[in-house]
């Protein structure tokens, strides 16, 4: 097992299967929608397209949509909204790690200034959190902008992971755009100095962001810098998924691993087979026909054999056609 929970084989193994398309009996990881409240308004997300109820998932809805999940590996508490303004985030971690489920989310970090949202966190018991910032300066643009606060919430929050010898991994999760394009090296520097474990580069998807977004040549100019520049923390890219061995295991763009591992949950049970641009697509309901049924049913089965059809305008799909 390394730092971040994994099965090294079991990831061999995994590959082999995607390779070869065998869908799982059942999706890898879960995504919950705790809440799609947040305090940001970003112009790339497209939380605003949905048009759905503003709201918090009661705590009770959420513990039934746990206990309906047996066998899945991972839940990643995420929804279009600041997972944490959610009211109950760390019991809502402990009893999903109570049932053996590892555990992550996505923060924008604001709220990781205040005391008790910060200790909640730190003693969570949680997997691994992502933090999106998309640059260091709080500069202009429509992203996740930081601030001097914010950075070092979360330097503070790594020192006292350490400090208390807590084991979770914290990952900076930047969305690359025209606006950041210089800005992504020096928010890596940034995580490098600060001692965090990761930055995972996240592509800018056009079908659900509109304009904004880089092109192709020049998002693999950028990945392929940063490749050369030798960083001392660990640096993942659409370039490293879709190249090489790992586009084998997409079949070359032809399947999405979308529609092999994951499944989104909203709020009322209804189950999406992608959290990209389709939670408004539901192909079942947890409390009705259970993760099982749904993900094995025509609907799913459609959406996997017609992907090419359907993702068609997803630019993460279909970035290095």
């Amino acid at each position: 097992m390394d730092r971040f929970g994994l099965n090294k084989e079991y990831i061999n193994l995994d590959i082999f299967k995607k390779i070869v398309y065998i869908v799982p009996d059942l999706p890898r990881q879960a995504t919950v929608e705790i809440t799609n409240i947040c305090n940001l308004n970003c112009k790339m997300c497209p939380r605003h397209i949905f048009k759905r109820p503003e709201r918090h998932m009661e705590f009770d809805v959420y513990k039934k949509i746990i206990d309906r999940l047996e066998g899945i590996e991972e839940i990643a508490l995420i929804g279009y909204g600041e997972t944490m303004l959610y009211p109950k985030l760390k019991e809502a971690i402990k009893y999903a790690r109570g049932k053996g489920f590892r555990v992550t989310t996505v923060s924008n970090g604001y709220f990781l200034t205040k005391k008790k949202i910060f200790d909640n966190v730190l003693f969570s018991g949680i997997n691994l959190i992502r933090f999106s910032i998309d640059c260091v300066d709080g500069g202009e643009g429509f992203g996740h902008k930081s601030n001097e606060d914010v950075l070092h919430a979360i330097e503070k929050l790594r020192v006292a992971r350490d400090r208390e010898g807590l084991n979770f991994s914290i990952i900076i999760n930047p969305v690359v755009a025209k606006w950041n394009y210089e800005k992504i090296i020096p928010l890596i520097r940034w995580a490098e100095r600060a001692g965090l474990d990761q930055v995972d580069l996240a592509h800018f998807n056009q079908i659900v962001g509109g304009k904004g977004g880089l092109s192709p040549d020049a998002e693999i100019k950028l990945y392929k810098k940063i490749k050369e520049s030798n960083f001392k923390i660990k640096v993942t890219s659409l370039y490293d998924r879709y190249f090489g061995f790992r586009k084998i295991g997409f079949r070359f763009m032809t399947k999405c691993p979308m529609s092999y591992d994951v499944v989104y949950i909203r709020q009322d049970g209804g189950i999406s087979p992608c959290n990209c641009a389709f939670p408004n697509v539901v192909y079942g309901n947890i409390f009705d026909e259970g993760i099982k049924n749904t993900w094995d049913n025509q609907k799913f089965k459609n959406f996997r054999k017609h992907q090419q059809k359907i993702c068609r305008k997803c630019t993460l799909f279909k970035l290095y056609d």
